[in-house]
């Protein structure tokens, strides 16, 4: 009798568990970030309306826009840089 030996493809996840960025009480006097991978071609229209609800509804000070290649993350210098400008970020469709 033979015998068939069956491998899964998954392997083992070895991620590490981490905490969340602690939650903004407000949005009010902050500066929100808006990371955009440029793959939803109507991100900008989408990221515009946003930008005037949480000025005006929410009352934050600013937006900062930043384009990164999709498929790619920020370099650790350009995202430094960047969290260094924002209390908080939005990030496209997170693809």
């Amino acid at each position: 009798m033979s015998t068939m030996r069956v491998m899964s493809p998954l392997g083992e996840v070895q991620a590490q568990k981490k905490e969340l960025a602690p939650r903004l009480e407000t949005l009010e006097g902050k500066n929100i970030g808006f990371l955009d991978d440029q793959l939803w071609q109507s991100m900008d229209i989408a990221f515009e309306i946003l930008e005037a609800e949480l000025k005006e509804q929410y009352g934050a000070a600013g937006v900062v826009r930043r384009l990164k290649p999709a498929g790619y993350g920020l370099k650790k210098d350009e995202l430094d840089e960047f969290a260094s400008q924002v209390d908080a970020v939005i990030t496209g469709l997170g693809n």
